[in-house]
């Protein structure tokens, strides 16, 4: 996997898990779902999904999440398989929606264990660290007061 910088959405397949999981959530256009995403090199990436789309990805989320991977009892051991779940919690986090605890907790357990020898290879691993730790707390920030309630 490639990586144009620190951020979420700077490796090839990050942000391009949004088509997968948009049509895992049974969403058929997929050039709609390109429209909704977007990636500066200033402000890193985003994808922000109409109303429709939010609508149809938490009518359906069951069938994302029957296809997503399974962490191990020791958290997660690919790569890959924590980018999926950081970049469907990143879906939720970009449009401010709530995700179900599930999501959450292997969300924020794919991005801690992307905090290790994942970030140890980039030339500047103190670049991705920080990166990964800011979605970490704007996850918190977001979702901190309703975590428990879920």
């Amino acid at each position: 996997m490639g990586w144009s910088g620190y951020g979420l959405y700077d490796g090839d397949g990050t942000q391009t898990c949004h088509y997968l999981f948009m049509e895992r959530a049974g969403w058929k256009d997929e050039d709609a779902i390109g429209d909704a995403m977007t990636y500066t090199r200033r402000r890193g990436g985003k994808t922000k999904l109409t109303n429709e789309m939010k609508e149809v990805l938490a009518n359906n989320i069951d069938k994302v999440l029957k296809k997503m991977p399974k962490p191990t009892k020791f958290g997660f051991r690919k790569e890959h398989n924590a980018i999926d779940w950081q970049m469907l919690l990143a879906l939720f986090v970009d449009n401010k929606l709530l995700p179900p605890k599930l999501i959450i907790d292997n969300g924020i357990l794919a991005t801690e264990y992307l905090l290790g020898s994942h970030s140890d290879s980039f030339d500047e691993p103190y670049k991705r660290k920080a990166a990964l730790r800011r979605f970490i707390k704007r996850v918190n920030k977001l979702y901190n007061g309703v975590i428990n309630l879920i």
